[in-house]
């Protein structure tokens, strides 16, 4: 099936346990698998978010015809089958089956209309939505027929898995007191459904089945039943201390750790049970492809018995920078695991920002040092290649605007503490303020124009030595004036380029500012009236490069897009 999971897959085994009179013992499993894969789909397929569902079915729902029919087919002749013996039970699980196949064949609809998309969608959606409420329905009524605990449950876990789901779909427009509400309900639900439970009920519609627990079980749990007093308050001891040394953990930095200054990025400021906060992103968090090899050639070291298939890696880069780092990254993301810790050295200047050296996987024997670790964590969608545990932060309900809008503006700080092991703790979020931004000076390139490579709308290339200068631009002496290049050893080059276009299109340089060791350039790009000739859109910035680690590229607008984020070599 081309390494898709075809719909009739998830449907058979409820297919199978439709054909199997109730209280038969023998359809159980097929029921247990048979339930948990409809519910996947549908759960999924009743997103209340219409793009979702394509997405879903692109991965999921692609079936064969032929298989698709004769699953459908077998789920009829389950029901036709429940309804001779008139087991309402069966017939119900068959019907769900079918309705599931529909939803498959809906959502492998190609329809190019945006209208039709849409419509299929909400049908999608509203199907998908009835058919877990009648699987709940469906499960719990098995369970009370049968008396058995188990098939009662998980239909009551469906519903409140459906009811939770949904409001994950609607939960920002709710708030604080729509969220304690939702679980209010959850509550009551259990609570009725216990009550149900425990009414009486007409004798069980159910084969015997001999138990399959073991005599040594059986034995043990014999022995551990007159301590089981002290067993309940040994675990409420235990789930007591953890919490309490989570706390404990959690606030050491905050009470003992040298406070540091570092500039970020808020992401989304909204959490599902724990009201708004800001995802951050820092500088620190993404290498150059210097650093990446630097990182590579350390890990040979230290992991000789791997040095060949790296090298067999390393081997694959190209000359071409940009191709090359995205290469380099690769290398490192399938050569070091994850969770790897890596350290920062760290260091502070006199206005309180966080400088960061090169990174490594030995720890620093002298000096401060942040400790991070390989891999994305829980923010995977960062698109960041360490993490350090300060990476949210949690606000008043309500406010995430304000943050959002201090990250377009590149005036979001955050104050953190880092202990002498390296945990750091996040302190405080604070807005940039007009003393402690700066205006650097700067000037462009005159007599010159880019001839490096051109990889798109917008690209941003540094430029640190006259090899790599020569390489990227071509004099162009004007008035009987001479070109003259950057003096490499006091000053560095950004060159922002858009692609050849045949539209008047302006790039201008509205600020350059720096916070600590980042300078943030913030350009303007304004595209006019088409032209009869195509031109190279293209600004310089030329600046002093002393005390200078990181160049944010930004676009100026609503969004604050980052166009690129350089980091200087040392």
């Amino acid at each position: 099936f081309n390494g898709h999971i075809p719909v009739h897959v998830f449907v058979l085994p409820l297919v199978l346990a439709a054909l199997h009179p109730t209280g038969d013992a023998r359809g159980r499993g097929f029921r247990f698998i048979g339930a948990g894969s409809v519910a996947f789909i549908t759960l999924a397929l009743g997103s209340l978010h219409g793009s979702q569902h394509r997405d879903f079915s692109d991965s999921f729902l692609r079936h064969d015809h032929v298989y698709t029919l004769a699953t459908a087919a077998l789920a009829g002749w389950a029901i036709q089958r429940a309804r001779n013996r008139q087991d309402s039970h069966a017939a119900w699980m068959g019907l769900i089956a079918l309705l599931t196949l529909a939803l498959g064949f809906l959502g492998a609809l190609d329809l190019r209309g945006f209208q039709q998309r849409e419509a299929v969608w909400v049908l999608v959606a509203a199907m998908a939505n009835v058919t877990t409420l009648l699987l709940a329905v469906a499960l719990i009524r098995q369970g009370l027929a049968e008396n058995r605990l188990r098939p009662y449950v998980y239909g009551a876990m469906v519903f409140l898995i459906w009811l939770f789901w949904r409001y994950v779909d609607i939960e920002k427009e709710l708030g604080y007191l729509g969220m304690a509400g939702i679980f209010l309900l959850l509550g009551v639900v259990l609570f009725v459904l216990a009550k149900i439970w425990r009414q009486p009920r007409e004798p069980a519609l159910c084969e015997a089945m001999p138990e399959f627990r073991p005599a040594w079980l059986e034995t043990r749990l014999a022995a551990l039943v007159p301590h089981r007093r002290n067993l309940l308050a040994g675990a409420l001891a235990l789930q007591v201390a953890v919490l309490g040394w989570m706390v404990y953990d959690h606030s050491r930095p905050l009470a003992s750790g040298e406070r540091y200054l570092v500039l970020c990025e808020p992401v989304d400021p909204r959490s599902l049970t724990m009201g708004d906060y800001v995802v951050l992103r820092y500088g620190f968090q993404s290498f150059s492809q210097e650093q990446y090899q630097g990182l590579l050639k350390e890990w040979q070291r230290l992991h000789p018995e791997e040095a060949e298939a790296e090298k067999k890696r390393a081997d694959a880069l190209l000359d071409d920078s940009a191709k090359a780092e995205f290469i380099a990254r690769r290398i490192f993301e399938q050569t070091v695991p994850q969770d790897t810790p890596i350290y920062l050295p760290l260091s502070k200047g006199t206005d309180g920002f966080a400088s960061f050296g090169e990174p490594t996987f030995t720890v620093p024997k002298s000096g401060a040092f942040l400790l991070t670790r390989r891999g994305y964590g829980a923010w995977g969608w960062n698109n960041s290649d360490v993490r350090a545990g300060i990476e949210s932060f949690y606000i008043k309900e309500g406010t995430g605007a304000k943050w959002e809008k201090l990250r377009n503006q590149s005036r979001l700080l955050a104050e953190i503490a880092v202990l002498p092991n390296g945990k750091a703790g996040l302190v405080a979020l604070k807005e940039v303020g007009a003393e402690t931004s700066q205006t650097v000076p700067y000037r462009r390139l005159e007599h010159f124009f880019y001839q490096g490579p051109r990889l798109g709308f917008l690209q941003a290339e540094l430029v640190t030595d006259r090899a790599a200068f020569d390489k990227s631009f071509h004099p162009a002496p004007l008035n009987g004036r001479n070109a003259v290049a950057p003096d490499f050893t006091k000053e560095l080059l950004v060159a922002i380029v858009d692609r050849e276009t045949d539209r008047k299109t302006d790039l201008e340089i509205l600020s350059v500012e720096r916070l600590g060791n980042e300078v943030t350039v913030k350009i303007k790009v304004t595209r006019g009236e088409k032209q009869t000739f195509t031109t190279l859109p293209q600004q310089t910035v030329i600046l002093a490069k002393e005390g200078i680690d990181f160049i944010t590229i930004r676009e100026d607008g609503v969004s604050g897009r980052i166009l690129r984020r350089l980091s200087v070599p040392r």
